[in-house]
């Protein structure tokens, strides 16, 4: 909220903009793990990854709607891949599922609030836009480490039909 203001946004725009990046998040997960029964695994994760980086360009680097726009495209599909990811480790570990989920899940999640807290001692000692020319450069390196999920993760194995579903 505080680079937003920054921008010259608003606080109470701020406030909307947040809420649709969060709402975005929820809505990201049901359409990712749709694209990733379609397209596979590898190639979701590399979709959505390539997407957060796209919006982190657009958020860090420019103001007024586009930085909204790049705000809520990067929230959108940093959760985008979660259903891909997790089943990428359920085929890793196909023998203990409910560990590899709580792998996936929990222990990314404690890796994030540990980072995050590394993120803020940037912040402190090195400034927000040094730190955020950080975070899209680490974000570029995890596009590029996607790519190279190895090949039997490229074909979608789990298509399920949707009335399978409903």
């Amino acid at each position: 909220m505080i680079i937003m203001i920054e921008k010259g946004v608003s606080v109470v725009q701020a406030g909307l903009i947040l809420s649709v990046f969060m709402f975005s998040r929820a809505i990201a997960t049901l359409i990712g793990g749709f694209v990733s029964d379609y397209i596979g695994e590898k190639k979701t994760i590399l979709f959505f990854n390539g997407l957060t980086f796209l919006g982190l360009i657009l958020f860090v680097y420019s103001n007024g709607i586009l930085m909204a726009i790049g705000l809520v495209i990067s929230g959108f599909a940093s959760t985008g891949g979660a259903a891909a990811g997790i089943t990428i480790t359920h085929r890793i570990a196909p023998n203990h599922m409910n560990y590899a989920t709580g792998l996936i899940m929990g222990f990314a999640a404690t890796i994030s609030a540990v980072l995050m807290l590394g993120y803020g001692r940037i912040v402190d000692v090195f400034g927000q836009s040094w730190a955020l020319n950080v975070l899209v450069i680490l974000m570029g390196l995890i596009v590029v480490l996607a790519a190279l999920i190895p090949k039997e993760f490229e074909s979608n194995t789990s298509t399920v039909a949707i009335n399978e579903i409903v």
